[in-house]
């Protein structure tokens, strides 16, 4: 089993039914994925000349492997996954 987040990890939504802040709860909903113990990757579709570096955090808090999206081949990407998923 791999768990592949695509995301810019700019959390910039609340949860429904909620008024709390979103990059606190996208760290929380990360750290509880950490906990499952399943390998996962962090491609980070994050572009433009000003990044933020979101993406990075958050791969770090899921315990994550990660890559830029726009560094990756689509045989980069499949030999990538395979090294993880073994």
């Amino acid at each position: 089993m791999l768990l592949i987040v695509l995301s810019d990890g700019k959390a910039n939504v609340p949860l429904p039914d909620t008024s709390g802040d979103a990059w606190a709860q996208t760290e929380q909903a990360a750290a509880q994925l950490a906990d499952l113990a399943i390998p996962t990757l962090f491609l980070d579709t994050e572009t433009g000349m000003v990044r933020v570096g979101r993406g990075k955090e958050l791969a770090q808090r899921l315990n994550a492997d990660y890559l830029l999206l726009d560094d990756l081949s689509a045989d980069g990407l499949v030999h990538t996954i395979r090294e993880v998923v073994g």
